[in-house]
């Protein structure tokens, strides 16, 4: 369930060039070709949405890349390096996480997560643990 948000309702939509999601704990549930998480880099982004202006200060790390924080909140926390860009959102039970290439627009990856994310809430977050 996991791997397939991931291929087509992320990555398959074009605006998305690679994703990942996470446990609320930074563990990868599902990930892309591409996003390549390295040692603690998970845990730390989880650990951003506990203190969400550590993003400001230290940005985020995702893949070796550090990307300047330039919105963080307990929802969601976007950075940027040079044209690229991340977006992640956390529901209560998992993070959703994607980067965008120069070529695709800030504003679609944003949308797209926001709408994955509400629909987790709404159907799937009971079977999070289940289905893992």
């Amino acid at each position: 369930m996991w791997q397939q948000y991931v291929d087509e309702q992320l990555v398959g939509t074009g605006h998305v060039e690679d994703a990942c999601i996470l446990g609320i704990d930074g563990i990868t549930w599902a990930s892309s070709n591409g996003m390549d998480l390295k040692v603690g880099e998970g845990q730390a982004l989880a650990a951003l949405f506990e203190t969400p202006t550590n993003a400001f200060a230290q940005g985020i790390t995702i893949g070796g890349v550090n990307y300047m924080g330039l919105k963080a909140d307990e929802r969601s926390i976007h950075g940027k390096d040079g044209a690229k860009g991340i977006v992640s959102v956390k529901t209560t039970g998992c993070i959703i996480v994607g980067r965008y290439n120069e070529n695709q627009e800030p504003f679609n990856p944003s949308h797209i997560y926001e709408k994955l994310a509400d629909y987790i809430v709404e159907n799937d977050e009971k079977s999070i643990v289940c289905s893992r």
